[in-house]
């Protein structure tokens, strides 16, 4: 099975066409579709420089990820200060699962757009 997996990673790698651009995403580069995470580094940067049009032209997702990420060290700065609720590890995975839900989903509907 393994063989068989290897050998159709490289015979899909071998009939790939020459593209001036590299890409930096495997799922990509070997077929053409974009991944639920595509796009969201340069979404990322977009919002870092002010560019919410451009952010969720690339990703619709960037700005709930810029949000999430800016809000770890809020969080942390205000529990310095005052004691806040912790969450469970219960109530962690469902957070978790419910954002890998939505960023499949995305990615989902990017590729049914693109096959439309």
């Amino acid at each position: 099975m393994l063989v068989c997996g290897a050998a159709l990673l490289l015979f899909r790698i071998w009939e790939l066409p020459a593209d001036p651009r590299p890409h930096a995403c495997g799922f990509l580069a070997l077929t053409g579709l974009p991944c639920p995470l595509c796009g969201l580094t340069r979404g990322l940067c977009s919002l870092a420089k002010g560019r919410w049009h451009d952010a969720i032209r690339f990703h619709a997702l960037s700005p709930l990820v810029f949000i999430l990420i800016a809000g770890a060290p809020l969080t942390n700065a205000v529990r310095a200060i005052a004691p806040l609720p912790r969450l469970g590890e219960a109530e962690r995975a469902r957070c978790f699962l419910v954002l890998a839900a939505l960023f499949l989903a995305y990615g989902a509907g990017r590729i049914a757009a693109l096959a439309l």
